[in-house]
């Protein structure tokens, strides 16, 4: 994992899973609310890129370009520069302390009980 810090001051967290994309953890600028424990407010954290895909005969079939020797299985599917597709949640103190606690279920046991 590596750290750093964004353009405007707010500590990130850059890795990778197991499929190789890259993922984040990143302080929000969004302010505090009341409710949460310790006034630490956000934390944005998932995939950072999508890479949406189409399945290489659907692709075809709509008149969509196939990356040269693709015949088969998924391709890239191109979306507009309009659209925003969100892949990170928005998660406030609470939260992160009830994934944390899943979590941690999960690495003590091996159940999300």
């Amino acid at each position: 994992m590596k750290y750093r810090k964004t353009q405007r001051g707010f500590e990130l967290v850059e890795f990778s899973d197991t499929h190789g994309d890259k993922c984040s953890i990143q302080e929000s600028s969004a302010c505090t609310v009341e409710g949460d424990d310790n006034g630490q407010g956000f934390l944005w954290i998932g995939i950072d890129d999508p890479q949406p895909k189409i399945l290489a005969t659907v692709a075809q079939r709509l008149g969509l370009p196939i990356p040269p020797g693709e015949v088969s299985g998924w391709v890239p599917y191109p979306i507009h520069d309009d659209v925003l597709i969100s892949t990170r949640m928005h998660l406030n103190e609470p939260q992160v302390r009830a994934l944390v606690e899943k979590l941690t279920a999960w690495l003590e046991s091996g159940s999300l009980k």
